[in-house]
């Protein structure tokens, strides 16, 4: 009995290790992908289109055939469409250090959260730029309701709950 429990140890130690050394060298794999090409990396912006609070989707489109790493830095800045000075909101712009992988497709890199823009209703841009190419998204309206007109309005790095 004592060695049928033995070996149900060793095996499920055995079983353990190898999945630890196979975790350990993920991201020796993940090293191993080719760099991802400029031109087949373009940088995306999207929102819940909500007000309120409003949450903004930023990502990296990779158009090559095959999964890839991705190096840069990602920017999203919020401006006024019509001067393109930076709307005054805590944490803008908003800049992140990219080093990952990248599956074909739309990937999202992160989500920040906009809360309690009290500025002038006017059109804005929201602009992504990565690796010298940049996507923008217009918006009619700032979305961010002002909800405490003497607290500064922020970008937040949005989290799920969970």
């Amino acid at each position: 009995m004592l060695g049928l429990a033995g070996l149900l140890l060793a095996a499920w130690l055995g079983t353990a290790v190898s999945t630890f050394a196979i975790a350990g060298t993920q991201p020796e794999r993940s090293s191993r992908l080719p760099t991802c090409s400029a031109k087949r990396t373009v940088p995306a912006v999207d929102t819940n289109g909500a007000t309120g609070t409003v949450l903004i989707y930023v990502g990296l489109r990779n158009r090559s055939g095959h999964a890839c790493l991705a190096r840069g830095r990602a920017v999203l800045a919020l401006r006024d469409a019509k001067t393109h000075t930076l709307l005054h909101i805590y944490a803008n712009p908003y800049a992140r250090t990219v080093r990952r992988s990248l599956r074909r497709g739309l990937n999202n890199l992160f989500t920040l959260q906009w809360k309690n823009y009290c500025g002038p209703g006017r059109p804005l841009l929201l602009i992504v730029s990565f690796a010298g190419r940049r996507s923008v998204e217009r918006d009619a309206y700032p979305g961010a309701r002002c909800e405490l007109p003497d607290i500064p309005s922020e970008l937040r790095l949005f989290h799920v709950p969970g």
